[in-house]
């Protein structure tokens, strides 16, 4: 059998409050496009909940992370167990399943407001990708405090066309720390790449991403 082109080396998820974090790391890349995230609550069907980008061709170790949340689950003591896989997608379009999956006992969930409180902030690859015409953006925001107190942070998260023009403001506020998840409707705008950029604190990031009608 010919070698996979990403070797995983693991792949493990983690329940924080109403989030589950994944996280997995490869060994070496080649011709890595991203990784799909599926969810199956009976291990009968699959849903693709989100996608990270690859680092292409590369030799050297490489950490992942992808944070689900699970808030939209309205009864969550009906389910014991989530299961989650990756789909690996080559940049050609060929993908491979993995199997090394992993499951997530969720006997723990109590509290709506038990949320994670993220260690940094993040800004995640939009989800799907490319879209039409929406898209999901999620972002993190740690805790910062001041004495004893967790501060909000001022946040902004714009969208821009390919000349640096500004086409959107989703997000222009006070914010709590957090998972935040935002949607954009693009239906009003043309075909083409767009930029997405979030400003807190000391902390920006801008990745790209693709409306494809």
């Amino acid at each position: 059998a010919f070698p996979m082109p990403v070797e995983l080396t693991s792949f493990t998820g983690a329940l924080y409050g109403e989030s589950i974090i994944l996280r997995w790391s490869t060994a070496t890349e080649v011709n890595n496009y991203g990784f799909e995230i599926q969810r199956s609550f009976a291990a009968e069907y699959w849903e693709a909940i989100g996608f990270v980008e690859g680092h292409g061709n590369c030799n050297s170790p490489k950490e992942y992370e992808f944070i689900d949340d699970l808030s939209f689950m309205a009864d969550k003591s009906l389910i014991d167990l989530l299961e989650y896989r990756l789909k690996q997608i080559d940049l050609d379009g060929k993908y491979e399943y993995y199997g090394m999956s992993d499951a997530v006992d969720l006997s723990s969930v109590t509290d709506i407001y038990d949320e994670i409180i993220p260690q940094k902030f993040e800004l995640f690859q939009n989800y799907p990708n490319p879209f039409n015409p929406t898209t999901v953006i999620q972002y993190s925001i740690p805790a910062v405090k001041t004495g004893y107190v967790q501060s909000l942070q001022g946040v902004t998260l714009k969208i821009y066309d390919v000349l640096g023009r500004e086409v959107a403001v989703l997000v222009n506020e006070q914010q709590n720390p957090g998972i935040h998840r935002v949607e954009w409707n693009a239906s009003g705008y043309n075909s083409g790449i767009y930029f997405y950029k979030i400003t807190a604190g000391n902390f920006a990031d801008l990745k790209k991403m693709i409306l494809l009608r």
